[in-house]
């Protein structure tokens, strides 16, 4: 295909589409189909499962769902789940995608419907094995910041976690900062912030922290079968706090949504 600069402005941006659709090849503008934005790949049982096909980030010039321009304040990226390049508005969103091992990830508003609609709230994600994926390789390199911990006594067992909120994710973990004496809270992280409840029913948060200039490793020394169970909190090098989950899984996904707090 012979390249040709694009110039989009907002006034003409219809002329530009109907001369885009003209010229390309039906196959580069695949993801174009009378003005409205496609993914390569179409909305199936797949969605999530696998690795999409990204369109690249050099062959659009405005957001594939909304038509805004991109700027410096709302760059191009991509949809972790269809593959489509969208604006930071459009990916608000975050889920747990099973292809990336369950890790909440970008999508944008489509995928995060339909994502929704495929979860079932009593289904439980499978854990991952200790040797599918070690605890050095889940929380090696994740930044968090201070806390808003909350305290639970009620029957929940602490490693539940919920997503309440588009981007927001709650549950119970125990934290200590000696080691010794355990407290079981309830966190939720949202914003890129950490907020610590005495009780879950409670509206008004005890803490927060936020978790940028954190970072959040395995522990160094563990005893007993804890070890794939505990991560720990660390701030310019000093340990902050050590916290427990009940499994594998639950402390796994606790330093990844961390982890993509920590990120601008």
């Amino acid at each position: 295909m012979v390249g040709f600069p694009v110039l989009l402005l907002r006034a003409h941006r219809h002329q530009w589409r109907h001369v885009r659709r003209r010229s390309c090849p039906r196959g580069i503008c695949s993801w174009w189909y009378q003005g409205q934005p496609l993914c390569r790949e179409p909305v199936g049982p797949s969605l999530g499962e696998k690795v999409p096909t990204f369109v690249p980030l050099s062959e659009a010039t405005i957001c594939m769902s909304c038509f805004s321009d991109f700027s410096l304040t709302s760059p191009s990226q991509h949809c972790h789940s269809c593959g489509r390049i969208i604006c930071r508005n459009c990916c608000k969103n975050r889920f747990p995608l099973k292809y990336m091992r369950y890790r909440m990830s970008k999508v944008c508003d489509r995928c995060y419907s339909e994502l929704k609609k495929r979860e079932e709230p009593s289904a439980v994600s499978p854990r991952p094995s200790r040797s599918s994926r070690p605890l050095s390789a889940v929380f090696q390199n994740i930044h968090a910041p201070r806390h808003l911990w909350r305290h639970r006594r009620g029957t929940l067992s602490f490693n539940q976690v919920m997503v309440c909120e588009e981007g927001a994710l709650s549950g119970t973990l125990q934290r200590s900062r000696t080691k010794r004496n355990w407290k079981r809270l309830w966190f939720l992280l949202k914003d890129k912030v950490l907020y610590t409840y005495r009780a879950r029913e409670e509206k008004i948060a005890a803490e927060t922290l936020p978790l940028l200039g954190f970072t959040v490793k395995p522990p160094d020394r563990v005893v007993g079968d804890d070890e794939p169970t505990v991560f720990q909190l660390y701030h310019k090098n000093t340990l902050f706090y050590t916290f427990k989950a009940e499994d594998n899984f639950t402390a796994q996904r606790w330093a990844n949504a961390m982890e993509e707090a920590t990120v601008l």
